[in-house]
């Protein structure tokens, strides 16, 4: 004997289903996303702790060109004395060297290393990471762009998946109501 088909039937079997993806695929995307962006850190902490160590020497930190910061994926220092004035950066924008806020500083000091999002201007956003020294502190940054450019391409491709996993379980749950 075959039943009625039932609209209720459906939704009460989709429902949770798709409810159970949206988890699924926002705890997905957020894990590597989150791997992507703290990976983007990498160069910088390197950067940052080797120059802190020249740095503590009492030693100059010097790298050989100039790096535009908002058109150059290449790392860059910059380094502070004790109460946040640029004593070297070997990073620019605009010509100028970046201000870096100074928060930052405190929460250094406090810390001993900070890592952050840093948008000097608009559109140019920078993953840095400061460190603090006995003479001051050591800032490495590299614009993030191809980072959130991967990290928006995961974000059209989890969408993709959800958009195919909410087919098949409608598609599914119909077969099922039909049964």
């Amino acid at each position: 004997m075959r039943h009625a088909f039932s609209p209720r039937k459906v939704i009460r079997l989709a429902i949770p289903l798709i409810i159970f993806s949206v988890v699924v695929f926002l705890g997905i995307y957020g894990a590597v996303q989150q791997d992507m962006r703290q990976s983007a850190n990498d160069p910088q902490i390197q950067l940052a702790e080797d120059a802190s160590a020249t740095f503590s020497k009492n030693r100059v930190i010097m790298y050989p060109q100039p790096t535009d910061i908002a058109a150059s994926l290449e790392p860059f220092v910059m380094s502070f004395d004790k109460n946040g004035k640029t004593i070297y950066s070997s990073g620019s924008l605009d010509g100028k060297t970046p201000v870096v806020p100074s928060g930052v500083f405190t929460t250094t000091a406090q810390k001993g290393e900070t890592r952050f999002t840093w948008e000097p201007k608009t559109g140019v956003r920078i993953a840095a990471v400061v460190v603090w020294t006995k003479n001051g502190y050591i800032l490495s940054g590299r614009n993030i762009r191809e980072v959130e450019n991967r990290e928006s391409a995961l974000g059209h491709e989890m969408l993709l998946g959800w958009v195919i996993s909410v087919i098949a379980i409608v598609g599914g749950s119909l077969l099922a109501a039909a049964l």
